[in-house]
């Protein structure tokens, strides 16, 4: 899904055909919704452990403790780039020359993210972590969008 989201901030910024009002919503409602929690998701369940899982020859705290700084570059900017998006979402705001730097440089950092994590942390984590752990992190993952509650059968 954030390939999907990347791509489209992609188009927002080079296409001025895609720079639609409602384009800019579905990328606006995503990653208000999802973004800090996938981070979340990652700081605070898959990244401690896969620290406690990995073999030494997997190195993994470097790796880690980049994608935990890109973490933190990323929060840092959300909330300018979701401001962006918000004004142009209500017509209040044209998208700016620094705008359309701001959007290009959290498309560009994101994408590399996520190829460190394709590339570097999936297959570890396909190797070292157990089916507990990987359901440990889907129930987190289902309780920090109040999903479990609808899983397990106990919505109100």
């Amino acid at each position: 899904m954030m390939r999907e989201v990347l791509d489209a901030i992609d188009r927002l910024v080079l296409e001025p055909s895609g720079r639609s009002p409602e384009a800019a919503l579905e990328l606006y409602g995503f990653l208000r919704d999802e973004y800090l929690a996938h981070h979340l998701d990652e700081d605070e369940a898959l990244f401690p452990l896969l620290r406690k899982r990995a073999e030494p020859e997997d190195r993994i705290d470097e790796i880690l403790d980049r994608l935990e700084a890109d973490h933190e570059t990323g929060n840092g900017l959300i909330d300018k780039i979701l401001g962006i998006l918000k004004a142009f979402i209500k017509n209040e705001a044209s998208l700016r020359d620094e705008d359309f730097e701001t959007l290009r440089f959290f498309a560009a950092s994101e994408r590399r993210h996520l190829i460190v994590e394709n590339a570097i942390i999936l297959p570890i984590a396909r190797a070292r972590l157990t089916k507990a752990d990987l359901d440990g992190i889907y129930n987190r993952m289902l309780a920090r969008r109040g999903l479990d509650r609808v899983t397990s059968g106990k919505a109100t």
